[in-house]
């Protein structure tokens, strides 16, 4: 497990805050809402590349990764290996 929890929670918090006022600002500009689609995109990716690192750099089995998303280790198996 890493440390600094503490810190990554309120970070967390914080891109989250960011995330609504930007999802506040699309409803109101449709310019706005490629944005989202951007960031979505980078999240899933993220959680892929932070998911693959897991398992090949750090040894976590792909039942513990499925089970912190709520996902089956076939299933996390199949989204994440290329």
């Amino acid at each position: 497990m890493c440390g600094g929890l503490i810190e990554d929670d309120d970070y967390a918090a914080f891109v989250a805050r960011s995330v609504r006022a930007l999802v506040r600002r699309a409803a109101a500009d449709p310019e706005t809402l490629p944005l989202l689609v951007k960031i979505r995109q980078q999240v899933d990716d993220g959680i892929g590349e932070a998911a693959r690192a897991l398992h090949a750099e750090h040894g976590f089995s792909w039942s513990e990764i499925a089970s912190r998303l709520g996902i089956t280790r076939q299933s996390a198996h199949e989204r994440f290996t290329r």
